[in-house]
Order: structure tokens, then C-alpha cells, then sequence
């Protein structure tokens, strides 16, 4: 195997990992706006 394939290797992994990070990101935001829209729904009803 020659030299020449790794830096484009290496670049498409860091992108899916970034990709991955990024996703990660947005579903861990989404869960904690829910669950902040739930508790507030929660205090108006009580």
C-alpha cells in the first residue's frame, strides 16, 4: 500500500467524525429543549 491514499483516508475519517460530533450535538439539543418545554408545560399546568 502506498503513501499517496492516506492523507484522503485520513480526511474522510476526520469529516465523519466531525459529521458524527456535529449530530451528536443537535440530538443532545433537542432532548434538552424538549425536556425543557415539558417542564415548563409541567409548571403551567400545577
Amino acid at each position: 500500500m502506498n503513501g499517496t491514499n492516506r492523507p484522503a483516508t485520513a480526511k474522510s475519517a476526520a469529516r465523519a467524525l466531525r459529521n458524527l460530533r456535529a449530530r451528536i450535538a443537535v440530538s443532545y439539543c433537542i432532548d434538552a429543549c424538549s425536556r425543557g418545554v415539558l417542564r415548563s408545560i409541567e409548571m403551567g399546568l400545577q
